[in-house]
């Protein structure tokens, strides 16, 4: 193609490409200094010609993602952030992961709120409180990660005790972390804003739930509506709803739905917050707390020539987690898409053939569908994923 003068028109912005730029910048060094003139890349002046055009490329680009930057649907960072309040969003921070900590030493001794503990990758956990060592040597206390994000602690895994305190001798984790959240990353915060534009602005379940997806930390929301004069199948009384919400803290919870509900509207589910509305009644919010239904997953591969069991077998289990630990709440499981997911995974590169696939949970097990109810949310992990390989 041949260079051309950069545009705005209305099918987008139009540039030149590098090598047009380059090739414009050597026709008119000749139209000035002759055709003969030999321009080589070993010589100085196409070498000068190239740099010119880089930088001439560089602004370019700057122009392209200045243009991008008026659409959430490519902006980035910042300038994504700078779009998101126009849609009454912001992107969500990353919160800390926590833990409790099993601390022995001498009896009577304190441990002051702030004392370090380290995990086996190097993370600091600091405690929250003062522990005053009790009589049978040893007592926990919560913790905090210095790192924000989904940091975890499996069992055992905060051993050793950062910051030396007199009297203080072992530090350990019986239970694991509760891990935080990571940023939310460009790509998570456009699928959400997304959603909630789909969902529209105008019906009373759709500004309840879009409400709901803005709390911190809420990861997943299911709303049920039972607008009959009976109880439904889900066993939520007549003309209620039930608000299902991984994530995010009650007190902001119960403000949301609060806000957004209609009056005369009951709520329904198994966490109970109270809100104190702006007359200074107290009223109390109901909504449900999803039960993680674990999932296994029984997985049959025919191996083929370039079969690496160290590079296949990983890759296998994330594809499969990454599926169904982001399903939501009340989203069944299609067993069929384990092919679609493994195989994309691998691409061109695929050495093995899957002969079967299979999932169970308390529900049942099935090769077609893995069900949960309205109010759960199908989980796995690698120990819940088991593969056999036949050659």
């Amino acid at each position: 193609m041949a260079y051309f003068e950069p545009s705005i028109d209305a099918d987008g912005i139009h540039i030149p490409t590098y090598d047009d730029v380059l090739e414009n910048l050597i026709t008119e060094y000749k139209n000035i200094f002759g055709e003969d003139v030999y321009l080589g890349v070993e010589t100085p002046d196409y070498q000068l010609l190239s740099m010119f055009a880089k930088h001439l490329d560089d602004m370019y680009a700057i122009c392209v993602d200045a243009y991008n930057a008026r659409n959430p649907d490519y902006a980035t960072g910042n300038s994504l952030d700078l779009l998101l309040p126009l849609n009454g969003m912001s992107r969500k921070q990353a919160t800390y992961s926590t833990v409790t900590l099993k601390l022995t030493g001498d009896v009577g001794a304190t441990i002051p709120a702030g004392s370090k503990a380290i995990d086996d990758d190097g993370y600091i956990w600091d405690t929250d409180e003062d522990l005053t060592i009790p009589d049978d040597g040893y007592g926990t206390v919560g913790a905090t990660c210095e790192t924000a994000g989904a940091i975890a602690a499996p069992i055992g895994a905060i051993n050793m005790i950062y910051t030396p305190v007199s009297g203080w001798s072992i530090v350990t984790n019986e239970e694991a972390a509760e891990m935080g959240i990571n940023v939310e990353t460009d790509a998570e915060v456009r699928a959400r804003r997304n959603l909630l534009l789909t969902t529209g602005a105008n019906g009373t379940l759709d500004a309840i739930i879009r409400a709901l997806m803005n709390v911190s930390e809420v990861e997943f929301v299911s709303l049920n509506a039972n607008d009959t004069g009976s109880t439904d199948a889900n066993g939520i009384p007549a003309h209620s709803i039930c608000a299902v919400v991984k994530g995010g803290e009650k007190e902001d919870i119960a403000e949301a739905i609060y806000k957004n509900k209609a009056p005369g509207v009951a709520t329904y589910g198994n966490t109970t917050q109270n809100y104190l509305d702006p007359t200074g009644h107290t009223i109390p919010i109901k909504f449900s707390r999803p039960t993680d239904v674990t999932t296994s997953v029984s997985i049959t591969i025919q191996s083929l020539p370039g079969y690496d069991e160290d590079r296949v077998l990983p890759t296998i289990k994330g594809a499969i987690m990454s599926e169904i630990n982001a399903l939501g709440i009340g989203k069944n499981w299609g067993v069929t898409m384990a092919y679609k997911d493994i195989y994309n995974a691998f691409g061109n590169d695929c050495p093995f053939i899957i002969t079967a696939v299979s999932g169970s949970n308390t529900h049942g097990t099935s090769t077609t569908e893995v069900t949960c109810a309205y109010n759960e949310v199908l989980v796995t992990g690698e120990e819940h994923i088991s593969i056999t390989v036949t050659s």
